[in-house]
């Protein structure tokens, strides 16, 4: 997991180069559902808007300094065309999860 191997891993590297830890701002794949989804493979973006709001909580609880949204499901190109899909989830985020004004979550 991010937070137990790769952030960790991540200031290892940069130490070694003496460099300075970049920022966390990750990319991650949007995929609104009306139900929760369920198991232990379910990654970071996919779900119900309670498991995203609980995603971009974790990420920010991990020093994300930004969150990049992008709407396609990996391997279906056809979804990277639908904008209406996309803009339909975007609202919702910004709607009901994201405070755009203050930059936050609500």
């Amino acid at each position: 997991m991010l937070s137990e191997e790769g952030l960790p891993r991540l200031r290892e590297l940069a130490q070694e180069a003496g460099h300075a830890v970049p920022a966390l701002c990750p990319r991650i794949l949007i995929d609104l559902r009306d139900e929760p989804v369920e198991g232990d493979d379910r990654l970071l973006g996919s779900g119900s808007l309670e498991q995203i709001g609980a995603d971009l909580e974790l990420l920010a609880s991990l020093g994300a300094e930004h969150v990049l949204f992008d709407w396609y499901l990996s391997g279906d190109m056809e979804t990277a065309r639908d904008d209406e899909r996309g803009w339909r989830m975007l609202s919702a985020l910004a709607d009901q999860v994201i405070d755009l004004k203050a930059q936050a979550l609500r």
